[in-house]
Protein backbone atom coordinates (compact mmCIF):
# COMPACT_ATOMS: atom_id res chain seq x y z
CA UNK A 1 0.00 0.00 0.00
CA UNK A 2 3.22 2.32 0.23
CA UNK A 3 6.36 3.08 -0.56
CA UNK A 4 8.43 5.94 -0.35
CA UNK A 5 11.89 6.47 -1.84
CA UNK A 6 13.75 9.46 -1.94
CA UNK A 7 17.66 10.26 -3.08
CA UNK A 8 20.20 12.85 -3.12
CA UNK A 9 23.66 13.06 -5.35
CA UNK A 10 26.24 15.27 -5.14
CA UNK A 11 29.57 15.34 -6.98
CA UNK A 12 32.21 18.40 -6.74
CA UNK A 13 35.17 18.77 -8.52
CA UNK A 14 37.30 20.31 -6.07
CA UNK A 15 40.63 20.72 -7.94
CA UNK A 16 41.16 20.05 -11.27
CA UNK A 17 42.51 16.34 -10.03
CA UNK A 18 40.43 15.96 -6.92
CA UNK A 19 36.31 14.86 -7.23
CA UNK A 20 33.91 14.96 -4.39
CA UNK A 21 30.74 12.22 -4.41
CA UNK A 22 28.43 11.48 -2.27
CA UNK A 23 24.85 10.23 -2.25
CA UNK A 24 22.33 9.36 0.44
CA UNK A 25 18.87 7.42 -0.01
CA UNK A 26 15.80 6.67 2.02
CA UNK A 27 13.42 3.98 1.50
CA UNK A 28 10.16 3.25 3.60
CA UNK A 29 7.98 0.62 2.56
CA UNK A 30 4.49 -1.23 3.91
CA UNK A 31 3.77 -4.46 2.43
CA UNK A 32 1.76 -7.94 3.55
CA UNK A 33 -1.82 -8.15 4.33
CA UNK A 34 -3.31 -5.28 5.52
CA UNK A 35 -6.87 -4.81 6.49
CA UNK A 36 -8.53 -3.11 3.68
CA UNK A 37 -10.42 -0.12 4.25
CA UNK A 38 -14.30 -1.12 5.05
CA UNK A 39 -13.35 -4.47 6.28
CA UNK A 40 -15.09 -5.36 9.48
CA UNK A 41 -12.87 -7.01 11.67
CA UNK A 42 -15.17 -8.05 13.89
CA UNK A 43 -16.16 -10.98 12.25
CA UNK A 44 -14.60 -14.13 12.16
CA UNK A 45 -13.24 -15.74 9.00
CA UNK A 46 -14.30 -19.07 7.70
CA UNK A 47 -12.19 -21.25 5.42
CA UNK A 48 -14.27 -24.40 3.78
CA UNK A 49 -11.86 -26.91 2.81
CA UNK A 50 -14.06 -28.70 0.70
CA UNK A 51 -15.75 -26.12 -1.36
CA UNK A 52 -12.86 -24.15 -1.50
CA UNK A 53 -14.22 -20.74 0.41
CA UNK A 54 -12.87 -18.57 2.10
CA UNK A 55 -16.25 -16.20 3.49
CA UNK A 56 -17.45 -14.03 6.62
CA UNK A 57 -14.61 -11.80 7.63
CA UNK A 58 -11.16 -11.20 8.35
CA UNK A 59 -8.10 -14.42 8.64
CA UNK A 60 -4.54 -14.23 10.05
CA UNK A 61 -2.74 -10.87 8.97
CA UNK A 62 0.93 -10.21 8.84
CA UNK A 63 1.64 -6.19 8.34
CA UNK A 64 5.56 -5.80 7.13
CA UNK A 65 7.10 -1.94 7.50
CA UNK A 66 11.04 -1.67 5.74
CA UNK A 67 12.68 1.82 6.31
CA UNK A 68 16.39 1.73 5.16
CA UNK A 69 19.09 4.68 4.78
CA UNK A 70 21.95 4.53 2.22
CA UNK A 71 25.12 6.66 2.44
CA UNK A 72 28.18 6.78 -0.16
CA UNK A 73 31.06 8.65 -0.40
CA UNK A 74 34.35 8.37 -2.61
CA UNK A 75 36.90 10.62 -3.39
CA UNK A 76 38.98 10.59 -6.42
CA UNK A 77 42.30 11.89 -7.47
CA UNK A 78 43.60 11.67 -10.73
CA UNK A 79 46.87 12.59 -12.60
CA UNK A 80 46.81 10.51 -15.64
CA UNK A 81 49.35 8.74 -14.75
CA UNK A 82 47.73 7.48 -11.56
CA UNK A 83 44.66 7.03 -9.93
CA UNK A 84 43.72 7.02 -6.57
CA UNK A 85 40.11 6.56 -5.02
CA UNK A 86 38.73 6.12 -1.66
CA UNK A 87 34.90 5.62 -0.21
CA UNK A 88 32.95 4.38 2.18
CA UNK A 89 29.15 3.15 2.13
CA UNK A 90 27.09 3.20 5.10
CA UNK A 91 23.11 1.19 5.48
CA UNK A 92 21.40 0.93 8.49
CA UNK A 93 17.82 -0.91 8.22
CA UNK A 94 14.48 -1.88 9.54
CA UNK A 95 12.08 -4.45 9.58
CA UNK A 96 8.71 -4.71 11.72
CA UNK A 97 6.45 -7.31 11.35
CA UNK A 98 2.80 -7.27 13.29
CA UNK A 99 0.52 -10.38 12.74
CA UNK A 100 -2.63 -9.82 13.80
CA UNK A 101 -5.93 -11.43 13.03
CA UNK A 102 -10.09 -9.97 13.04
CA UNK A 103 -10.60 -8.51 16.81
CA UNK A 104 -11.88 -12.04 18.01
CA UNK A 105 -8.67 -13.67 16.96
CA UNK A 106 -10.30 -16.93 15.67
CA UNK A 107 -10.84 -18.30 12.63
CA UNK A 108 -12.67 -21.37 11.31
CA UNK A 109 -12.17 -24.43 9.53
CA UNK A 110 -15.07 -26.15 7.67
CA UNK A 111 -15.06 -29.49 5.43
CA UNK A 112 -18.05 -29.28 2.96
CA UNK A 113 -19.80 -26.57 6.08
CA UNK A 114 -18.97 -28.79 8.72
CA UNK A 115 -17.04 -27.05 11.54
CA UNK A 116 -13.99 -28.91 12.16
CA UNK A 117 -11.43 -26.93 13.27
CA UNK A 118 -11.03 -23.84 15.33
CA UNK A 119 -8.01 -22.00 15.38
CA UNK A 120 -6.88 -19.29 17.97
CA UNK A 121 -4.37 -16.58 17.53
CA UNK A 122 -2.17 -14.95 20.09
CA UNK A 123 -2.42 -11.50 18.79
CA UNK A 124 -1.39 -8.97 18.07
CA UNK A 125 2.88 -9.81 17.92
CA UNK A 126 5.19 -7.22 16.73
CA UNK A 127 8.95 -7.63 16.64
CA UNK A 128 11.42 -5.71 15.46
CA UNK A 129 15.05 -6.36 13.19
CA UNK A 130 17.60 -4.38 12.51
CA UNK A 131 20.83 -4.41 10.25
CA UNK A 132 23.71 -2.44 10.05
CA UNK A 133 26.12 -2.54 7.05
CA UNK A 134 29.30 -0.81 6.27
CA UNK A 135 32.30 -1.04 3.57
CA UNK A 136 35.24 1.57 3.03
CA UNK A 137 37.47 1.03 0.38
CA UNK A 138 40.74 2.25 -0.91
CA UNK A 139 42.58 1.21 -4.68
CA UNK A 140 45.03 2.88 -6.77
CA UNK A 141 46.41 2.84 -10.41
CA UNK A 142 49.77 3.86 -11.96
CA UNK A 143 50.54 3.49 -15.52
CA UNK A 144 53.71 4.04 -16.72
CA UNK A 145 54.17 3.60 -20.76
CA UNK A 146 52.59 0.34 -21.20
CA UNK A 147 52.44 -1.52 -17.89
CA UNK A 148 49.72 -0.60 -15.56
CA UNK A 149 49.51 -1.87 -11.79
CA UNK A 150 46.43 -1.74 -10.42
CA UNK A 151 45.32 -2.69 -6.10
CA UNK A 152 43.35 -2.05 -3.70
CA UNK A 153 41.82 -3.16 0.16
CA UNK A 154 38.29 -3.01 1.30
CA UNK A 155 36.37 -3.65 4.17
CA UNK A 156 32.87 -4.78 4.51
CA UNK A 157 30.93 -5.34 7.49
CA UNK A 158 27.55 -6.30 8.21
CA UNK A 159 25.51 -6.49 11.53
CA UNK A 160 21.89 -7.93 11.83
CA UNK A 161 20.32 -8.01 15.07
CA UNK A 162 16.95 -8.20 17.33
CA UNK A 163 16.57 -5.01 19.86
CA UNK A 164 15.10 -5.64 23.01
CA UNK A 165 11.48 -6.54 22.70
CA UNK A 166 8.39 -7.64 25.23
CA UNK A 167 5.45 -9.52 24.71
CA UNK A 168 2.81 -8.62 26.17
CA UNK A 169 -0.46 -10.28 26.79
CA UNK A 170 -3.27 -10.93 23.89
CA UNK A 171 -7.15 -12.20 24.45
CA UNK A 172 -5.88 -15.76 24.60
CA UNK A 173 -2.58 -15.02 26.29
CA UNK A 174 -3.83 -12.62 29.21
CA UNK A 175 -0.97 -13.94 31.35
CA UNK A 176 1.68 -13.55 28.82
CA UNK A 177 4.72 -10.85 29.51
CA UNK A 178 7.63 -12.64 28.06
CA UNK A 179 10.68 -9.85 27.72
CA UNK A 180 13.69 -10.87 24.89
CA UNK A 181 17.08 -9.09 25.85
CA UNK A 182 18.64 -7.67 22.56
CA UNK A 183 19.63 -10.39 20.30
CA UNK A 184 22.31 -10.84 17.85
CA UNK A 185 22.34 -12.66 14.87
CA UNK A 186 24.78 -12.14 11.97
CA UNK A 187 28.09 -10.24 12.43
CA UNK A 188 30.07 -10.61 9.39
Amino acid sequence: PGQRFGSVTWSAPLTSRLLLDAAFLSRYERWGDYVPEGVDVSRIQVVDNVLGLTYHGQGALVDNTNTNWNLRSSLSFVTGAHALKTGFMYVAAKHNPRNTTNTQHLTYTFLNGVPSTLTMYANPRESDNRLTEFGMFVQDRWTIDRLTLSGGIRYDYLHAWFPAQTLGPARWTPNRNLSIDKTGWTRW
